[in-house]
């Protein structure tokens, strides 16, 4: 949680986050209160949580 705080502030921007945590059961999607640049922060959830972390916007 401490790394994905510091990816998400060190990339403000417009766009709202959607967090996605997947369960065995089901998946839960958060709204949370940051909006980053898109263009920037993927490359750095990319390198840090791996590709299929990064769903791009929608």
């Amino acid at each position: 949680m401490s790394e994905l705080k510091r990816i998400l502030a060190a990339h403000p921007g417009d766009s709202p986050v959607r967090l996605s945590v997947r369960g065995a059961r089901k998946t839960t999607v958060y709204a949370l209160q940051t909006r980053v640049n898109a263009t920037t922060i993927a490359s750095d959830v990319k390198g840090t949580f791996g590709a299929e972390a990064w769903a791009g916007i929608a």
